[in-house]
């Protein structure tokens, strides 16, 4: 069964795990063509990454699924990770029998389109090792609540030019207004550095 919200517009959290850290400009080109990416923000988790990928899945996915996730994650030294909000109108929602709920269809379609273009760039990929995006508003707000317990490791923080930050901080010295075009190119240096 299909529900369709016309005029409604969400917003997804989305995270670029750390296994996909070269592909990190090219991934958030292809997420802004889908839809309009209003923040992205830094991350450098350190010694809490393994902590925080656990708690996004803790409720949803098994132990052993979730113990496969991390030990392939741990598997690289780069412990960054990138997060972003994307913002979808009028979103349609559909069944999912796996999740026993009705997902986001056009943020289900980003993510099967992004795994498909780039896992094969992975070594040793392992299934939702390289994206997680909330797909719907309840799952958004768990991830703002566990993001907030890490604001200490943001580093980075770009809000679109004509939009407020929809992940506040209390950290100024770290908000950048900036063209799309010039936080990507940000993104780009960056993986620079993690590759020497």
């Amino acid at each position: 069964m299909q529900v369709t919200k016309p005029y409604e517009t969400i917003y997804s959290i989305g995270i670029l795990w750390n296994i996909s850290n070269k592909f990190y400009r090219e991934m958030m080109r292809k997420i802004a063509i889908s839809n309009p990416v209003i923040q992205i923000r830094k991350y450098e988790m350190g010694d809490k990454y393994i902590e925080f990928v656990r708690r996004c899945y803790q409720e949803d996915v098994s132990e052993g699924y979730l113990s496969k996730k991390v030990n392939r994650m741990e598997k690289s030294d780069v412990k960054n990770m990138i997060v972003f909000v994307a913002r979808i109108d009028n979103p349609e929602y559909e069944f999912d029998e796996i999740k026993e709920k009705y997902p986001c269809k056009e943020i289900a379609t980003l993510k099967r389109k992004i795994r498909n273009e780039f896992s094969d760039k992975i070594d040793d990929y392992f299934y939702d090792v390289l994206l997680h995006m909330s797909d719907d508003m309840t799952e958004t707000n768990k991830m703002m609540t566990i993001l907030a317990d890490y604001e200490n490791k943001v580093v980075e923080d770009f809000v679109r030019k004509g939009y407020e930050p929809y992940i506040k901080s209390e950290n100024k010295d770290v908000i950048k207004k900036h063209t799309y075009c010039e936080a990507l190119n940000s993104l780009e240096k960056k993986n620079e550095e993690y590759e020497k």
